[in-house]
């Protein structure tokens, strides 16, 4: 559930942030299991992708490759305001080694998120909307991000889709397309082994 806040002009805003009650009503409605032990059944049929990962190839290759990475699956967790109750949510958190220096980011698994842009002098809608999301699709971890403008000229938008899998050799696999207004798309897939 996404908390309400009053901006300029006292009108509504959608916050950024999901509270835990929200966050644990977005993983009830997107098919979190009934029972626990369904639930930890299902958790012990995915892949973990912890560990430290080299790349062994990439089709095509590029300097912007991280060279490699290291990830740790873990549960989080978060009580509620009042302390009543405690949830915990499959995280994961990614340190991408790149040529100049290493990129951190941790992501809850099955949430999903975003922005909307504000309202500008003119009180017509302004700046751009995001969209994020960390979710299981079968075996595969799938990461989204996504960013359009609407009501702003000229419209633009851009899509960014990341697909980690094991291959049958126990080599991480990600592949990664990019999708945009001006045209722009991209395919990319790179294969890392274990360390």
């Amino acid at each position: 559930m996404f908390h309400e806040r009053r901006g300029a002009l006292n009108r509504p805003q959608v916050g950024r942030w999901l509270n835990v009650c929200g966050a644990l009503a977005v993983a009830l409605l997107h098919g979190a299991p009934s029972g626990a032990s369904d639930h930890q059944s299902l958790a012990a049929s995915r892949p973990d992708f912890s560990g430290e990962w080299v790349l062994e190839s990439a089709s095509p290759s590029s300097p912007d490759n991280p060279r490699t990475l290291s990830v740790r699956q873990f549960q989080l967790g978060k009580s509620t305001r009042d302390g009543s109750a405690r949830v915990t949510f499959p995280s994961i958190t990614i340190e991408r080694t790149l040529e100049t220096n290493p990129v951190t980011e941790t992501h809850q698994i099955g949430i999903i998120g975003g922005t909307v842009g504000g309202i500008g002098r003119e009180g017509r809608q302004s700046g751009p909307f995001t969209s994020h999301a960390v979710k299981w699709d079968g075996d595969a971890l799938v990461f989204e991000n996504e960013s359009h403008t609407e009501r702003v000229e000229p419209t633009t938008w851009s899509e960014r889709r990341e697909v980690w899998s094991m291959d049958e050799g126990g080599r991480l696999r990600i592949v990664i397309s990019n999708r945009g207004s001006d045209g722009s798309a991209g395919l990319q897939t790179l294969l890392y082994r274990r360390r």
